[in-house]
């Protein structure tokens, strides 16, 4: 088995309401081969967070050679780093992290009664 870590790239920031679908495309790490399985793992990148992995919502979806997470919460001013880990049917793994900071949401607009 081969493990190939390879090409990072940052998200777009996310406030801490949103909840999102973030997608890696592998093509270029598995070229024709078949995506088996995949995980996607959080941990904090820089910040302080006792519980990264708790925002992951459900399991991975494998589309092609696209993996998609939903991705929810995080703590204001905390970086995570999300490492999209997939084994190929033939047994190979191959791994594409994305470094996703999340901002505190904005407060809703002030209305005033008239």
């Amino acid at each position: 088995m081969a493990t190939i870590l390879v090409r990072s790239q940052n998200f777009s920031p996310k406030s801490t309401l949103e909840t999102l679908d973030l997608g890696k495309d592998l093509q270029d790490l598995v070229g024709n081969l078949v995506i088996a399985s995949a995980v996607v793992v959080v941990v904090v990148e820089a910040g302080t967070d006792d519980n990264p992995q708790g925002m992951r919502v459900g399991a991975p979806v494998i589309a092609g050679t696209v993996v998609t997470q939903r991705i929810t919460g995080g703590l204001a001013g905390n970086v995570y780093c999300l490492s999209f880990q997939v084994t190929t049917a033939d047994g190979q793994t191959f791994e594409e992290l994305g470094y996703l900071p999340v901002q505190a949401s904005p407060a809703p607009p002030l209305v005033i009664p008239g």
